[in-house]
């Protein structure tokens, strides 16, 4: 791909002089450095010991800080455009000890009444969370309009979509 940019950028360099700098500066950028440059607090619930720590490949737990730092990537991640060290993540973890990290995380948010600002908890089941969690998911976003949590259920469904799970199918 990059020989197609480089062959793109020759056509329209003599549009635009400019635009083999901006490409250039594009192209180096460190996809890991596109995040917030400030992260939030994460809020007490997230940092419950009782959680259960997901563990690396080698079955060493991952590190407070390394944790501290995956609970802010779920606080800036997107579905549209999920952050690239997510699979690093994904890399690195145990996908099992990760699934049940993230519904544990996402009880705890619900255990603390599900604020708003929390909701990273439920998607983070997007990205990590296993088929368990994606039944339930389905099960609670049927139950969760009626309970006047719309928000809540539109963020359930693009979790869903998050774990491919198929619009429309039953879970």
């Amino acid at each position: 791909a990059p020989d197609a940019v480089e062959e793109a950028a020759r056509a329209y360099e003599a549009v635009e002089p400019r635009l083999r700098e901006a490409l250039a500066q594009v192209l180096e950028r460190d996809p890991l450095s596109l995040c917030p440059s400030s992260s939030t607090q994460a809020p007490g619930w997230a940092l419950d010991a009782s959680l259960p720590v997901p563990r690396l490949k080698d079955g060493s737990g991952l590190p407070p800080a390394a944790l501290a730092l995956l609970i802010d990537m779920f606080g800036f991640g997107d579905f549209d455009e999920p952050y690239v060290g997510f699979e690093m993540v994904r890399e690195a973890c145990d996908r099992d000890s990760l699934a049940r990290y993230v519904w544990a995380l996402f009880e705890a948010w619900i255990g603390a009444g599900a604020p708003a600002k929390g909701a990273f908890a439920l998607r983070a089941l997007g990205w990590f969370g296993d088929d368990a969690a994606a039944r339930e998911i389905g099960r609670l976003i049927k139950i969760w309009p009626g309970e006047s949590a719309h928000a809540r259920a539109t963020i359930g469904l693009d979790a869903l979509a998050g774990m491919g799970v198929v619009q429309g199918s039953e879970v």
